[in-house]
């Protein structure tokens, strides 16, 4: 019994704790990238609500019209010039690399 009591610290004090690469480890200040379709979301967001609204009756939130979300959202992006998608193309670089404007960070 003594020697299953030892094992079972040894496993305890060594194994369980997992250490990660010290490359792996993110940075403190390292943030996601922006993709286009997250500038979209916000940049757009009354045309995709538009859009919703057309399909269904259900208010935002509900199971129904979260469901329509990511295909009204293709739709818009699908239906975007080649001028818009470059402006979203730009604000995603700039808001990875630089500060994220406050309205959308409280979106």
């Amino acid at each position: 019994m003594i020697h299953f009591q030892k094992i079972w610290n040894w496993f305890g004090n060594n194994v369980s704790k997992k250490k990660s690469p010290e490359g792996t480890v993110p940075k403190k200040g390292n943030k996601k990238p922006f993709t286009i379709r997250e500038v979209i979301k916000f940049t757009h967001k009354a045309q995709i609500y538009e859009s919703i609204s057309k399909q269904t009756e259900a208010t935002s939130g509900q199971p129904e019209w979260l469901k329509l979300y990511p295909a009204a959202l293709t739709t818009i992006i699908e239906n975007l010039t080649e001028d818009e998608l470059a402006e979203a193309e730009r604000l995603a670089e700039e808001w990875t690399n630089d500060e994220v404007p406050r309205d959308v960070q409280r979106a």
